[in-house]
């Protein structure tokens, strides 16, 4: 575990990397009188995202007080699926939960497998009781003394080319900085974010990287932002850009926005590619 001082004031933020090869999100947030927060889940495609998902959960006691999906891909919510799914009767108590996804027939016209994937996630969580809540533009979750605050919605979702724009993106103040989370929002609702959102809102130190640090915003959206601390979803393949012959060897865009963030003056970076990091 890499341990990062970012000055929060209080709580803690952990970024877990994949345990498999395959990309994925998970966030853990501790409030400072022990209050649980989980951001997405991780992948669902393999046991070992599942199995260290499950044991974090263990570690922290076995409870979790509110999770937050940004949005319906399997390598955010699919982590929580693989545990209902393979673990028989798992010691996990859930206080709230909350997501916007689109509606499942909607999310099938765009992906068969994923409609598949969100039926039983669907399932499951109602085969557990879980109520899940709406993610409303300008709502505030509070957790002991941190806030997490919503930024947008899915008005307009059915004209989105591109899923990833269901994302929900949202602030968590912490007592004495805050942080970005924008999922895998991509370019239209990055868009979108920039014409609702007033920009002082969005200008902040400390941001998630969209869409695991590649094919997400534009470099204008981040020129708005103007973040110096990057925290990046992204497995040391993608960091590289490496498709098995070396570095900027694959067809991804992440050294292109990694180049944008040097421009803009980012004074650190801290992916999956090097491991776990709890920010304090």
């Amino acid at each position: 575990m890499n341990i990062v001082d970012l000055g929060l004031g209080g709580g803690q933020l952990i970024q877990v990397a994949n345990r498999s090869h395959i990309q994925s999100m998970l966030y853990m947030i501790k409030s400072q009188n022990g209050k649980i927060i989980l951001i997405d889940s991780g992948n669902y495609q393999k046991d070992e995202d599942g199995k260290y998902l499950y044991e974090l959960i263990q570690s922290v006691g076995g409870r979790v007080d509110t999770w937050i999906f940004t949005h319906a891909h399997d390598d955010h919510f699919g982590g929580l699926l693989w545990i209902m799914e393979n673990i028989e009767n798992p010691k996990m108590e859930i206080g709230e939960m909350y997501f916007s996804f689109p509606p499942l027939e909607w999310v099938r016209s765009k992906s068969e497998r994923l409609g598949r994937y969100l039926e039983k996630f669907y399932s499951y969580i109602n085969q557990y009781g879980i109520v899940p809540k709406t993610l409303n533009k300008e709502s505030i979750i509070c957790v002991d003394d941190l806030f997490i605050e919503v930024l947008n919605d899915l008005d307009g979702y059915e004209t989105y080319k591109d899923f990833n724009d269901t994302t929900i993106a949202f602030l968590v103040h912490f007592p004495k900085r805050s942080v970005l989370f924008l999922g895998d929002l991509a370019v239209e609702g990055g868009n979108k974010l920039l014409e609702m959102c007033p920009h002082d809102k969005l200008r902040q130190d400390i941001v998630q990287m969209a869409h695991h640090g590649q094919r997400g915003v534009t470099k204008e959206f981040y020129s708005v932002v103007m973040p110096k601390i990057c925290l990046y979803c992204t497995p040391d393949w993608l960091w590289e850009n490496d498709n098995g012959g070396g570095k900027d060897s694959g067809p991804w865009k992440t050294l292109e926005t990694r180049a944008w963030m040097d421009e803009l003056g980012v004074q650190a970076s801290f992916p999956h590619a090097y491991g776990d990091y709890m920010f304090l």
